[in-house]
């Protein structure tokens, strides 16, 4: 009878029988770019009120020093994110791998475009002459319509509306992990929502997406960062000389430890030899007075 070998550091996804892998290192790097991401939006959402009120409307662009501040809060935003989808693609069953890879790809996607609009306008639209570069608003403004409004919404509003609606169906078997799936339904459908407001030409309409990124998203990265957070890693036991080091109740992946899973092979082998002998020893026989006496 043979027994398949799982090496230290991995474990069984029941399911589709292949071999998944949560370290201390996914769980640290997941959890703390999670609560990155729910704290910068705790300082982002206030400014971002601010500068609306200062603007005299939600339809009228942010001016500075709110719009500085928030370009630059939302270049922090997106490597926490990329961060955390990356250690969401490393949680995720092997059954929902290809999902969650596609999540990770689409919210590296959002970054990318993020980080290219935002440092534009912190450095050319800042230092441009409107007078004199024609197509200025155009291009480096946030009244619609603009090339960078336009970019923005198509990385905030469709790369991560999507991408959150990817990674949904990663999260599944326990209470906290169904309100992470719910939330980032909502989330990634609030998303999409807002790109009715560039189809419209409406900025207000746009501003679901807002609410969807926001004000929903950062309640569903604090309650991911708290489930990673509570998810065994597979190398606790093998990388701690004291046992396991987590504490809580297990995630959806967490499985029996490599240490108790030897032991089981240990001892599912040593059954079967056992039962080979037995079955090849002879068979010892008694002399039939011994087996049968009529007069006993």
């Amino acid at each position: 009878m043979s027994q398949q070998q799982v090496p230290v550091g991995r474990r069984m996804d029941g399911a589709s029988s292949r071999l998944t892998e949560w370290t201390s290192t996914d769980r640290l790097a997941g959890r703390y770019s999670c609560y990155v991401f729910f704290a910068l939006a705790l300082v982002y959402v206030p400014t971002m009120v601010a500068g609306f009120i200062a603007a005299g409307g939600l339809s009228a662009p942010i001016r500075d020093p709110y719009l500085a501040v928030m370009e630059v809060l939302i270049l922090l935003v997106t490597v926490a994110i990329v961060v955390a989808f990356a250690a969401l693609h490393a949680y995720a069953p092997a059954s929902k791998k290809t999902l969650s890879l596609s999540a990770l790809v689409l919210v590296a996607l959002m970054a990318g475009i993020t980080i290219c609009v935002h440092f534009v306008l912190l450095t050319v639209g800042r230092q441009a002459d409107e007078t004199t570069l024609p197509g200025f608003k155009m291009l480096f403004t946030w009244t619609w319509p603009s090339a960078i409004y336009a970019l923005d919404i198509a990385a905030w509003d469709f790369c991560l509306g999507v991408a959150l609606i990817l990674a949904a169906p990663v999260f599944s078997g326990s209470r906290p992990a169904d309100r992470v799936r719910r939330g980032l339904i909502v989330s990634g459908v609030l998303c999409l929502g807002g790109l009715l407001g560039a189809v419209v030409g409406n900025m207000n309409v746009r501003n679901i997406g807002v609410v969807g990124y926001a004000f929903v998203l950062p309640i569903v990265m604090l309650r991911m960062g708290r489930l990673f957070a509570a998810s065994p890693a597979t190398d606790d036991r093998s990388g701690s000389p004291n046992g396991p080091t987590s504490k809580g109740t297990p995630g959806a992946l967490a499985t029996t430890s490599s240490a108790a899973e030897t032991t089981a092979m240990n001892s599912a082998a040593a059954a079967a030899t056992a039962t080979d002998s037995v079955i090849s020893r002879p068979l010892e026989t008694q002399p039939i007075s011994t087996m049968y006496d009529p007069e006993g």
